[in-house]
C-alpha cells in the first residue's frame, strides 16, 4: 500500500510470516480522502512471483444524507427552494446534488428527479417548466453524490407551489376588563394556498418583547382570543400572523388595547341654572 500521494509502497501483510489471507482490513496508515494504491504478490516454494497490477481505492464513504430542502419564497410563478448541503461528505468532494419531487397532493405517489436542476447550486427556482401546479402540496427530497456513490435521501419536505399568506389586518377589540382583553381578527386577502391557522402575539403591557399567546395550527375557523391575568390600566400591544403550508405571513400592524373597563356608576347630572337670553343651561 502507498501513502495515498503516489509515494513508495509499504508492505502491510504477509512479509513477516506466511499468510494465506485473501482479504485484509487496513486499519493503519489510511488517510481519509486520499486514493491509496494497493498491489499484492504470491509466494511458493521457489520464491515470490511478480506484483499484480495496482488498484487505486479512495478512502471514503458515501456522503451523509443532506438536510431536507426548504421553502425560501414565491415570486411571480417561481417557487424558490434552498438546497441544504450534507454535513459530512464522507471524505470525498461532493460532485453534485439531486432534487426529487412527487406528483403533488398524493403522498403515495412516486418521486421523480427534477431534470432542470443541475445539482451545483444551493438554490433552485421551480418554474412552470417543471410541470408543477399552483396550489398543490408537493413532497421534496435531495441526495448527494461523491466519488464513492450516492448518499441516502434527505428527510422529506412538504412544500406547496404558492406564496406565504397575505398580511392580515390588525386585531380589533372585542371586550376588555380590568384583567382581561379579547381581540378578534379577519382572514387575510385570498392567496394561492388555504389558510391553516393564525398566531397571535402580545407584549407585557410595558413595551416589552412580544410572545406568542395563541398558536392555532389547523384551526383557521378560530378568529378570536381572550388573554387574562392582566394588570389593570396597562396598554397591551397585539399583532396577528396567518399560516399556510409554506409558513407564516409577516406580522400585521400592531393594535394597542388597555386592560380596563368602561367608566360606570356616574351620578345623575344636576341642574344649576339657565339663561333665557343666551339660551343656555348649566348642569
Amino acid at each position: 500500500m502507498d501513502d495515498g500521494l503516489a509515494g513508495p509502497f509499504t508492505s502491510i501483510n504477509g512479509f513477516n510470516s506466511n499468510s494465506m489471507l485473501t482479504t485484509f482490513i487496513v486499519s493503519q496508515g489510511v488517510v481519509r480522502g486520499r486514493q491509496h494504491r494497493f498491489r499484492y504478490r504470491a509466494k511458493n516454494y521457489i520464491g515470490w512471483g511478480p506484483f499484480s497490477e495496482n488498484s487505486a481505492i479512495l478512502a471514503a464513504t458515501v456522503p451523509v444524507p443532506p438536510m431536507k430542502p426548504l421553502y425560501k419564497s414565491f415570486t411571480g410563478s417561481l417557487l424558490n427552494l434552498v438546497i441544504q448541503p450534507t454535513l459530512n461528505h464522507g471524505g470525498s468532494t461532493i460532485i453534485k446534488y439531486e432534487l426529487w419531487v412527487d406528483a403533488g397532493n398524493d403522498y403515495t405517489s412516486s418521486f421523480s428527479k427534477v431534470a432542470l436542476y443541475l445539482g451545483t447550486a444551493f438554490e433552485y427556482s421551480i418554474s412552470p417548466l417543471d410541470n408543477l401546479v399552483r396550489g398543490r402540496v408537493y413532497r421534496f427530497k435531495t441526495r448527494a453524490l461523491n466519488g464513492v456513490g450516492y448518499s441516502d435521501y434527505s428527510d422529506i419536505s412538504y412544500i406547496a407551489y404558492g406564496s406565504l399568506p397575505n398580511i392580515p389586518d390588525a386585531p380589533t377589540l372585542v371586550m376588555s376588563s380590568r384583567n382581561a382583553i379579547s381581540v378578534a381578527w379577519l382572514p387575510p386577502a385570498v392567496s394561492d394556498l388555504l389558510i391553516k391557522g393564525y398566531i397571535l402575539s402580545m407584549d407585557n403591557g410595558i413595551n416589552g418583547e412580544f410572545t406568542k399567546v395563541y398558536i392555532g395550527t389547523y384551526r383557521p375557523d378560530i378568529l378570536t382570543f381572550t388573554s387574562g391575568d392582566l394588570k389593570t390600566g396597562y396598554p397591551y400591544r397585539f399583532y396577528v400572523q396567518a399560516m399556510n403550508e409554506n409558513g407564516v405571513s409577516d406580522p400585521s400592524e400592531i393594535s394597542t388595547f388597555y386592560a380596563c373597563s368602561a367608566p360606570s356608576g356616574l351620578a345623575t347630572p344636576l341642574y344649576v341654572n339657565s339663561y333665557k337670553d343666551t339660551k343656555t343651561i348649566r348642569i
